[in-house]
C-alpha cells in the first residue's frame, strides 16, 4: 500500500481540473492566483512516475509545447462564472474517466466565478465525480471558510450562506481527499469537522511554470549603481490589501529623502468595485514621476517584472492561505516586507524564507525599513541569486510528487484490483 503523500507507483494517469496559461497570471483574478496550475502541471510532467496528465482547463487555454509537455493533454471545457460550462466539464470528465486513474482539483471555494451559482456547481464537481466514477479524487483547496477571517477580506457571509458553504465543504471532506497548504488550516478544519485533511504547500509553482514554458531564464539587464530602489506592489487589489496605508508610508519615506520608484501592478478584484475607485483616486493624486501603474502582468512577463524590482511589499489585511506573491518574490531574490499575519509567517516558514514583518498601522516601522533598504541598495542587489534556482525547483517537483502520492494511495489498490 502506498503511504499518502509519498512517491506514487509508476504509470499513474492523472486528470487535473484547474486553469492554465494564458488566460490568467499573477495579478489577474479571472480564476484565482494560487490555483493557477501551469507550474503544477509542469512539475507533474517531469515526474517519472506519472504516465500522463489530462488537464481539464478553461476555454481559451494554450499550453506550452515541446518535449517537456509530451505527457500533457489539454481539454478546454469550462468558463469562469459559467455554471452551464462547469456542468459540461463534469460530463466531459465522466466520459473520459477510463483515461485516468484519478482526479486532482486545484482550487479554492470562490475560484469558479463571481456568482454563488458558479461556486456551488464548481464545489459539487469533486464529490460527485468521486461518487459516479468510483475513482480517487484529491481536492487541493487553498482555504476553507473556517480558516479565514472574512471581516478582513471585505465580506461577511450570512448565517444561511455559512451553512451552505459548510455543507459543500463537508461533501468535499467526506467524498474526496482534501489537502490544504498550511498546518494551521489542517488543524482548524479537523477541529471544525472532525476530519483531518492532508497538508502540503506546493512552493514556487509560478516561476517553475514560467521557466518550463520558456526554457530559459528571464532577462536580467544590468542596473546602474546610482539607480534608485525599485519598489513593487503586486497582486489582486481589494479590501484584503491595505493599498492606501502602504502608499501613505511610501510617501512619508519619500518626504524623508528616500530615493525610489514605485510600481503598482495588478487587477481589481471584481467583487469589490469600490477598490477601483480608490485606485483611480490614487492615480489622480500621485506624483507620476515616481509612481507607475499597470493593470495586470501577463504570465509571460511575470518573472521579468518581479526580477526588475528590488523590494516587494505585501500589505495584507487578510489572506487565503499562503501568498503566491511572496513565493514569486522569494524565487526572484527580492527583499520582501510584509504585514505581520500568522498565515503569512507560517507560509514563509514553509517556503524557507525570512521576510521582514511589520505590524499593520505601524507606519513608522515601515518607513524605516524602506529607508534602510534604500541606504543599502548596493548590497541588496549584489546578493541576489541567479535564476533558475535548482534547489527551489527541486522542492516544487517534490511537492507535486507528494500531491500525486495522495492520489496514488487510493489509486494503487483500485488499479491492482
Amino acid at each position: 500500500m502506498v503511504t499518502p503523500g509519498t512517491k506514487p507507483a509508476p504509470g499513474l494517469k492523472v486528470g487535473l481540473f484547474s486553469s492554465i496559461r494564458p488566460r490568467i497570471g499573477l495579478g489577474v483574478p479571472a480564476t484565482g492566483i494560487a490555483s493557477f496550475s501551469t507550474g503544477l502541471v509542469a512539475a507533474m510532467a517531469q515526474s517519472d512516475t506519472v504516465a500522463s496528465i489530462s488537464v481539464f482547463s478553461q476555454v481559451g487555454s494554450d499550453p506550452p509545447q515541446g518535449e517537456r509537455w509530451s505527457k500533457v493533454r489539454v481539454v478546454p471545457c469550462w468558463k469562469y462564472n459559467s455554471p452551464v460550462s462547469l456542468l459540461r466539464s463534469f460530463r466531459i470528465m465522466l466520459a473520459r474517466r477510463s483515461e485516468v486513474d484519478g482526479f486532482v482539483f486545484n482550487t479554492a471555494i470562490t475560484d469558479f466565478g463571481r456568482s454563488a451559482a458558479a461556486n456551488v456547481v464548481g464545489l459539487l464537481l469533486p464529490p460527485f465525480l468521486a461518487r459516479l466514477t468510483r475513482k480517487p479524487v484529491v481536492t487541493y483547496v487553498h482555504y476553507f471558510l473556517e480558516t479565514e477571517d472574512t471581516s478582513q477580506l471585505g465580506y461577511e457571509p450570512s448565517f444561511v450562506q455559512r451553512l451552505g458553504v459548510r455543507f459543500l465543504e463537508r461533501l468535499l471532506l467526506s467524498n474526496t481527499k482534501v489537502v490544504v497548504p498550511l498546518e494551521s488550516q489542517r488543524a482548524t478544519i479537523e477541529h471544525a469537522f472532525g476530519v483531518s485533511p492532508g497538508q502540503l504547500l506546493i512552493p514556487f509553482t509560478e516561476p517553475f511554470g514560467w521557466l518550463a514554458a520558456r526554457d530559459r531564464p528571464p532577462s536580467d539587464p544590468p542596473v546602474a549603481p546610482d539607480e534608485p530602489l525599485r519598489v513593487l506592489l503586486l497582486g489582486v487589489w481589494g479590501p484584503q490589501k491595505d493599498l492606501g496605508g502602504v502608499i501613505r508610508a511610501i510617501r512619508a519615506a519619500k518626504e524623508r529623502g528616500g530615493r525610489f520608484t514605485v510600481s503598482i501592478s495588478g487587477a481589481i478584484n471584481p467583487h469589490f468595485p469600490e477598490t477601483r475607485r480608490e485606485l483611480e483616486q490614487l492615480k489622480a493624486t500621485a506624483d507620476l514621476g515616481w509612481v507607475r501603474f499597470r493593470d495586470s502582468i501577463p504570465e509571460t512577463e511575470l518573472l521579468e517584472v518581479v526580477r526588475g524590482h528590488d523590494l516587494l511589499i505585501l500589505p495584507y489585511n487578510g489572506g487565503s492561505g499562503y501568498s503566491s506573491s511572496m513565493s514569486v518574490g522569494a524565487y526572484c531574490g527580492n527583499e520582501i516586507i510584509s504585514y505581520d499575519r500568522a498565515q503569512l509567517r507560517e507560509g514563509a516558514s514553509e517556503l524557507g524564507i525570512q521576510p521582514t514583518f511589520v505590524k499593520k498601522g505601524d507606519t513608522e516601522s515601515l518607513v524605516q525599513k524602506i529607508l534602510a533598504l534604500d541606504e543599502d541598495i548596493a548590497r541588496v542587489r549584489l546578493k541576489r541569486p541567479p535564476i533558475p534556482r535548482p534547489d527551489y525547483d527541486a522542492r516544487t517537483r517534490g511537492a507535486a510528487e507528494r500531491l500525486v502520492g495522495f492520489l496514488a494511495s487510493d489509486a494503487a489498490p483500485r488499479m491492482s484490483g
